[in-house]
């Protein structure tokens, strides 16, 4: 997700798409920077994953 700070008209939105893209990073070279495995980096992936899940269905619910 890409964000445009001061105007959000289409040059900017689009320069700050590219901006974003060109920053990514692989798990493998953040894994490297974190000395940690792939595996700790994605699975921590798909716990943030299920948290959102779950505080997206506990906001529809009111709970």
């Amino acid at each position: 997700m890409a964000k445009a700070v001061g105007s959000n008209n289409s040059y900017s939105m689009v320069n700050a798409t590219f901006d974003a893209l060109k920053n990514m990073q692989s798990p493998r070279d953040v894994a490297g920077r974190r000395n940690k495995k792939v595996s700790d980096i994605v699975s921590g992936r798909e716990v943030q994953k299920d948290a959102d899940v779950a505080a997206a269905v506990a906001a529809d619910t009111g709970e």
